[in-house]
């Protein structure tokens, strides 16, 4: 089997999670930044309506994340508090599940430990990432039944985002943010000592650790032809890392496609952190990046960049035409919504 060392990085060990950024909690973001849209290259204009108003969702999440499109709902998971919830474009929330997390939540400890990416599954499940449980169990019926949690052995780091395939190949991320004891004081426990931060690929039952030279790989995508899959990382820079696909689904050739500029369009610093990321349907990346959203086309190109007003965690495109793109926020419980041109890929298992 065929594994990636990308771009020439030496792995890096569980250490530097100390340098890994914790969240906000609801409150201590920072002030809020003026929405605009930023129009980078003129082809933005056939993505999405650059002059049109930002559509804001209040909801009980303190750290969304996670967000999918949902028989006409919007779920996503409550990072810091724990929930599963559904919003709808008129902003009615619903509790989906309780606790999302997979076991206890410790406030104290300062990190990430609900739920985390979601995506449908077969059968009408959902594919849920939990943080204290580190893994990916499935969905249905108001239950939780674990499907992905260990690899020759070892237990996972902590799974933070995951993406199918159009022929039915998962591939996730495991950065070790929220491992256990990390940034508790208490240190981590003996079995979390992964010694890789790697990419997988789940197919046919099987897991495969495909990328293992990255230092928190955080988000991941995958062009709509199934040909190129995307991963991004802030260290040792905000970086989106392209590899190629073949046939049976072996990575090679992995490329940076774009480097995430410090600085605006004015040569102003801007805040904000690589994070989740959408690919839409003509394989444009709409990446959670410093600045806001950036969104990149499948050659590399800058198209524009979204300014929100609070810090963002990931993106979802739904409705019945998949044309309204969702960005959660890092705290005060927005989701923040708009319409788009292009419509976004309808996920393999994604129920009307």
């Amino acid at each position: 089997m065929k594994r990636i060392a990308s771009i020439g990085l030496s792995s890096l060990v569980l250490v530097s999670l100390l340098l890994a950024q914790p969240p906000a909690r609801a409150g201590q973001e920072q002030a809020p930044l003026p929405f605009k849209i930023v129009v980078v290259d003129p082809s933005l204009n056939s993505l999405l309506e650059v002059t049109q108003n930002l559509h804001s969702l209040e909801t009980p999440a303190l750290n969304g994340e996670g967000p999918m499109w949902r028989e006409g709902k919007l779920w996503f998971s409550d990072q810091w508090a724990g929930p599963v919830y559904s919003v709808t474009l008129e902003g009615k929330t619903a509790v989906i599940a309780e606790n999302g997390s997979g076991g206890t939540i410790h406030p104290e400890w300062g990190f990430n430990q609900g739920p985390n990416a979601e995506v449908p599954y077969k059968d009408g499940a959902v594919l849920i990432i939990r943080q204290v449980a580190r893994d990916i169990a499935i969905f249905k019926g108001g239950k939780f039944t674990p499907l992905i949690s260990s690899f020759e052995g070892h237990p996972l780091n902590c799974p933070n985002d995951m993406v199918f395939s159009s022929k039915g190949t998962l591939w996730f991320t495991d950065p070790p943010f929220s491992v256990p004891g990390l940034r508790s004081g208490t240190g981590p426990a003996s079995d979390s000592q992964m010694p890789h931060q790697s990419v997988y690929r789940y197919k046919n039952g099987k897991l495969a650790r495909m990328i293992d030279d990255l230092d928190h790989p955080n988000g991941i995508g995958v062009s709509p032809d199934d040909k190129t899959l995307y991963v991004d990382t802030a260290r040792p820079q905000p970086r989106l890392i392209a590899y190629d696909i073949s046939q049976d689904d072996e990575l090679s050739n992995p490329r940076d496609l774009f480097l995430f500029p410090a600085t605006d369009e004015n040569g102003a610093p801007i805040r904000g952190a690589v994070d989740g990321m959408k690919v839409d349907s003509k394989g444009n990346i709409w990446v959670v990046s410093p600045g806001g959203v950036n969104i990149i086309s499948a050659q590399g190109k800058h198209l524009g960049r979204i300014q929100l007003p609070f810090g963002i965690t990931n993106v979802a495109f739904g409705g019945s035409d998949m044309k309204d793109v969702f960005f959660t926020a890092r705290s005060h419980g927005m989701i923040y919504h708009l319409k788009t041109k292009a419509a976004g890929q309808r996920p393999i298992y994604q129920e009307p």
